[in-house]
């Protein structure tokens, strides 16, 4: 399982916390799609492994304005977007920068 899968399941598991929250595949296959179009996003922008980390650790206005635009044209349940925008930042905030580093180079 590669690296994005596995932060896509710990995504899927944190929404699964909230109440009335189904997860199926394609919520899977469209988180997958988020973390891969941002890691694709910190990629282009020349950010260093440690950089990206550091950003995604503490987002600010652009990168959050980003991933909700990744999440809008991913998901089609708007109840979902913002327990969905939530999950993402608090799996983002615990990635260690060697994860970033990996999750860069299976984006590439």
């Amino acid at each position: 399982m590669s690296t994005i899968q596995a932060k896509a399941k710990m995504v899927a598991g944190d929404l699964q916390g909230s109440p009335d929250k189904a997860i199926d595949i394609e919520m899977i296959t469209s988180i997958i799609a988020i973390i891969t179009e941002i890691m694709k996003v910190f990629g282009a922008c020349g950010n260093t492994p440690a950089q990206a980390r550091a950003r995604m650790a503490r987002p600010g206005f652009l990168e959050k304005v980003t991933l909700k635009s990744s999440i809008r044209r991913h998901t089609k349940l708007i109840a979902m977007r913002t327990p969905l925008l939530h999950s993402t930042l608090k799996v983002a905030a615990t990635l260690t920068e060697p994860e970033v580093k990996k999750m860069m180079s299976e984006v590439e």
